[in-house]
């Protein structure tokens, strides 16, 4: 009759195979949590990007009110009222310049755009409030409007360089910029464009 050793091969071999399954199934439980967070980092940025599409078309309807009725004096330094447009902003509506009534209008902006600058979305009655009702985001959205002195009303056409701003040839510019952040503070939209409202219309 023969004997055998029994050898130690088998466990090795089991213990191995354990070991690697153990380590698969500990990188996929972090692979869903990864794909979890990208999910809901991009459901998160989604949201906060619509949020900042709307506010956008919500400055552009306040700048089509506002920017054909608008006179030099809206601009003017000593401007006082709703509707004036400063360096340090008055409630969304901001302008870095010089526009005396000799209608000589000429933009001037700081250095660090106002869009750029934190404290301009951070401070309150810089940026102006939607007032769009969003439920979801953590705290409301907001927007500047620029102004930016004039271009031509017809850019095929050279205006007469002694036409008075505003008139047929001259249109208003403004830059207007939204911002949203969304469910938390981690996700920052920031959309902007630019818009001309002629005087006649």
């Amino acid at each position: 009759m023969k004997s055998y050793r029994q050898k130690g091969n088998v466990l090795v071999v089991t213990l191995i195979l354990l070991l690697v399954f153990t380590v698969l199934g500990v990188a996929s439980i972090g692979d869903v949590s990864l794909n979890q967070r990208i999910s809901a980092n991009y459901r998160d940025k989604n949201i906060s990007f619509q949020a900042a599409e709307a506010v956008l078309k919500e400055a552009e309807e306040v700048v089509i009110d506002l920017g054909a009725t608008h006179e030099w004096e809206n601009f003017d330094s000593n401007c006082s009222g709703d509707d004036c447009f400063t360096a340090s902003c008055n409630g969304g509506l901001c302008f870095n310049g010089d526009y005396p009534a000799s209608n000589d209008c000429a933009s001037n902006p700081p250095s660090t755009p106002l869009w750029m600058d934190a404290s301009t979305w951070e401070s309150s009655g810089v940026a102006a409030v939607s007032t769009l009702s969003f439920t979801s985001l953590s705290e409301s959205p907001k927007y500047i409007i620029e102004f930016m002195c004039f271009i031509p009303s017809d850019p095929e056409n050279t205006p007469n360089p002694t036409s008075n701003y505003p008139s047929a040839e001259w249109s208003f510019m403004y830059r207007i910029t939204a911002y949203s952040k969304g469910e938390g503070s981690g996700s920052i939209s920031v959309v902007q464009s630019t818009y001309k409202v002629d005087p006649n219309d």
